[in-house]
């Protein structure tokens, strides 16, 4: 469904780069952001070649791809030479925090392990609040529909931002979306963007 994305960012004088990632039970924490680092060496690696500017490079994830990129950028252990090398991150509707149950506990046991306790301190959430690196501007984008899961995380995720760096990110909430609608409404004559 993210055709449209590369194409959006591309109709407005940008280079836009769609990556996708290895997926359960073909991967396992932090695998994830290790493909997200790969995709951003890949990225500064080439996209001046392209025309691009790899000190201007933005990077974006919805729904688990913003649990792998919010898994990026606060984990200096996985990004390349300790430092996301992004100039600024967009997460959309981004799944940040560390309640897994229902239809998506199969997939955090595959990707996080057997052991629970360590749920919580291993998704973005939880990462953000032991993360020493380099902050990356971010702007946080939900949906009027999305699911309490997404929104309540992305909320105390901001919240926790605020507090320690005494600046909030961007934030916005689209009204009439719900939680694949505003991303598949990028490159259509929708104004929410």
């Amino acid at each position: 469904i993210y055709g449209n994305i590369g194409s959006f960012f591309a109709q407005n004088g940008m280079i836009g780069i769609n990556a996708t990632y290895r997926l359960v039970p073909n991967v396992k924490f932090p695998g994830g952001a290790e493909d997200v680092a790969a995709m951003m060496r890949w990225a500064r690696a080439n996209v001046a070649r392209h025309g691009g500017d790899p000190e201007a490079i933005f990077i974006f994830g919805h729904s688990a791809g913003g649990t792998l990129v919010g898994g990026y950028l606060y984990n200096q252990a996985v990004q390349p030479n300790g430092d996301p090398g992004v100039a600024g991150a967009l997460l959309l509707s981004p799944a940040v925090g560390g309640e897994r149950t229902g239809p998506r506990e199969k997939i955090a046991l595959a990707y996080y392990g057997e052991d629970r306790s360590k749920w919580a301190e291993n998704v973005p959430l939880g990462l953000y609040n032991s993360y020493k690196g380099r902050r990356v501007p971010t702007f946080f984008v939900i949906a009027e529909y999305d699911p309490p899961e997404i929104e309540g995380p992305t909320a105390e995720l901001i919240a926790r931002i605020c507090a320690r760096e005494q600046a909030c990110p961007a934030f916005t909430s689209l009204r009439g979306h719900n939680h694949v609608s505003h991303a598949l409404s990028l490159t259509t004559d929708d104004p929410s963007f």
